[in-house]
């Protein structure tokens, strides 16, 4: 999300309606996309972080492999995750063009706004450039891009343009490989270790609670990145209270998320958000900004 390229828009309109505070027209949809990387495509390509996104994963070789996973909350290039399987856990996230990297998780007994959690950990899934060779390390671990460009077939649909990733661990034979296909996300997970193997594919991937499987991918275009995968459309806002100095309005962020995945259809989220504002100097100037879920 722009979402702060959004409030400044909404402070320009302020600043030339006020003090009769009418609204101008809607602004256009805002274009979002995470850039090519210098070499290889953004990392941010293969994690969507829209909320109200959810995936749905069906498992063997053990009773954790089947869960859900939802994005509940994002602002920025933060963005919050829920996980569901024996237990609850919240995960924060952070995504740009460099990195995919997991700040934070813990088991929720109730939904909680993570947004402002102090990172807990460093714990990058993807990182640029996205090419076969790239590796990093997260503690004793190695994650490497074995390859790209890959055709997976799990129950949600058959999947190019996967990015296969191998995790391992010295002094171990257990290797981890996962893949995540373009604005889809992780499709797949695999665990091997001896004769023991974990799957989890994705089975479902839709908006909230839509059960929908996602369609088949027939065709993916390979190579760099196209057009912006979201659109966000500033609608209802409204003044809720004011003063000579200080004023509170609200406004609806809508988000389009459109996969450029052929034949994936687009799904429509939207947050309520409340802004609080402060005149200095005869100007005004962002105070504070809340999502109102």
């Amino acid at each position: 999300m722009l979402l702060l390229g959004l409030i400044a828009a909404m402070v320009l309109t302020i600043a030339v309606t006020a003090p009769g505070c009418r609204w101008g027209a809607k602004k256009p949809p805002v274009p979002l996309s995470p850039a090519p990387t210098i070499q290889g495509l953004s990392p941010a390509l293969y994690f969507p972080i829209q909320p109200g996104l959810r995936w749905e994963y069906q498992g063997t070789g053990n009773e954790f492999a089947t869960y859900t996973n939802e994005c509940v909350r994002a602002q920025g290039d933060l963005a919050q995750f829920r996980g569901k399987s024996g237990t609850t856990t919240g995960s924060l996230f952070k995504v740009t063009n460099d990195a995919v990297t997991r700040l934070a998780r813990k088991e929720l007994a109730e939904d909680r706004n993570l947004l402002t959690l102090t990172p807990e950990e460093n714990y990058v899934l993807l990182k640029a450039p996205v090419v076969p060779g790239t590796s990093w390390a997260n503690g004793s671990e190695t994650r490497s891009i074995m390859s790209i460009g890959g055709v997976v077939d799990v129950p949600a649909g058959s999947f190019q343009d996967v990015v296969k990733v191998e995790v391992t661990t010295p002094g171990q034979t257990a290797k981890t490989y996962e893949y995540y296909a373009r604005d889809i996300g992780l499709i797949r997970s695999e665990f091997g270790s001896g004769t023991t193997r974990v799957v989890s594919d994705l089975r479902l991937f839709a908006k909230g609670k839509v059960a929908t499987p996602a369609p088949v991918v027939t065709q993916v275009p390979v190579g760099e990145a196209k057009a912006p995968p979201v659109r966000e459309l500033i609608e209802n806002p409204q003044v809720i209270s004011q003063s000579a100095d200080a004023m509170r309005v609200s406004f609806r962020v809508v988000r389009t998320y459109t996969p450029s995945t052929p034949g994936t259809p687009p799904v429509q989220t939207s947050d309520t958000i409340v802004v609080d504002l402060a005149k200095v100097n005869n100007v005004w100037t962002v105070r504070s900004v809340t999502g109102a879920e």
